[in-house]
């Protein structure tokens, strides 16, 4: 393959005009949203894969909530959390928590580290950490199998219910933090772990632009970021 480049180019442009983009007619608040979405949204912490879109296929979730720390509150949080996300998708997903499920396609367990069950990470490298996720995904086409997350629950009353938003919501697909909004229960910092008590409005749109039913799920970047933008203008 040869690449050639060229500078000295005499070809008269004068009457041509850039075709506008998606992005282009972007509000402000429009496109920190896209951006946002692009940061939190397309991968994983400790992924080394494409930034893509993973999330769950269209139908029911089942979520399982078990472990020492179950009680009718944070029960209450995850039932919160659920109903938001129902309320926000609108592609089919539907996530139901099942009381009788020790493990759903989703599974949450609160409790102390010694059962968070992941294998890898130990509990020995869990330990001072207040929760944690993992994912089971298709690397070919990305749809999510199943995910599981963990809550340490010998941490505050504020800290937990943060942390079922938080381990919950990014098991579905969010996967990553970000110091760009402290409102935002995705947010911190190697200072600040954040510990918002509820969605801020850019993580309910972030929630909204994953489970779009134009959202394609295996999306790279550039795609997302479009379809993204294109779901925004069009409302």
């Amino acid at each position: 393959m040869t690449v050639a480049g060229c500078s000295d180019d005499d070809r008269d442009f004068s009457g041509f005009e850039a075709r506008p983009t998606a992005f282009d007619s972007l509000s402000f608040a429009q496109r920190a949203a896209v951006d946002y979405f692009a940061d939190v949204a397309l991968g994983f912490e400790s992924d080394v894969l494409p930034d893509r879109v993973r999330k769950f296929l269209p139908g029911e979730v089942v979520v399982a909530v078990t472990g020492s720390g179950v009680d009718p509150m944070r029960l209450a949080v995850v039932d919160e959390v659920i109903a938001e996300v129902n309320i926000l998708a609108s592609d089919g997903v539907v996530l139901r928590r099942d009381s009788a499920a020790a493990v759903g396609q989703a599974t949450l367990v609160l409790g102390d580290v010694g059962e968070a069950g992941f294998g890898t990470p130990s509990a020995t490298e869990l330990r001072g950490l207040g929760g944690y996720f993992k994912v089971n995904h298709n690397l070919d086409r990305g749809e999510l199998y199943s995910s599981r997350a963990w809550v340490n629950t010998a941490l505050s009353q504020a800290a937990v219910r943060s942390l079922i938003y938080e381990e919950l919501t990014q098991s579905l697909g969010i996967g990553r933090d970000s110091p760009r909004y402290p409102e935002s229960i995705f947010y911190e910092t190697s200072a600040d772990p954040g510990f918002a008590q509820e969605y801020a409005g850019i993580d309910r749109q972030v929630i909204r632009l994953l489970y779009h039913p134009r959202m394609r799920v295996g999306a790279y970047e550039d795609e997302a970021r479009l379809t993204a933008a294109r779901i925004l203008l069009e409302e």
